[in-house]
């Protein structure tokens, strides 16, 4: 079953340009963040060594819960940021891959995951 969700949190990351140049259908991978300060269920979506930004808070718990359950272990590149908004060091869990796609309706950046 294909599972979407929003992209957000694109400007924190200063990866609008990034994501604006993707294609429907590249790659990317969802991380877990198990110990972010602002959300206990976070998810991350990762690209070509950066952050591009977070799955909605209001639709992630789910798939925090899978990520925790069956995700990879995943290590970013040595010269990606490893640190939360918060300035605090970001321990990562879990990853799974996903691709990109945008909103048939509004263009709007979403993730599609296969469960």
């Amino acid at each position: 079953m294909k599972i979407t969700y929003s992209l957000v949190g694109m400007s924190h990351q200063k990866s609008e340009a990034i994501v604006s140049q993707l294609q429907v259908g590249t790659a990317l991978t969802l991380v877990r963040e198990p110990r972010n300060s602002f959300d206990r269920n976070a998810v991350s979506v990762w690209h070509g060594g950066k952050r591009l930004g977070y799955i909605s808070s209001k639709k992630n718990a789910n798939l925090a819960k899978l990520l925790d359950e069956i995700g990879s272990p995943f290590t970013p590149p040595a010269d990606s940021p490893t640190m939360a908004m918060d300035g605090a060091p970001i321990a990562l869990g879990g990853a799974l891959p996903c691709t990109f796609q945008r909103s048939f309706n509004s263009g709007y950046p979403q993730i599609v995951v296969e469960e």
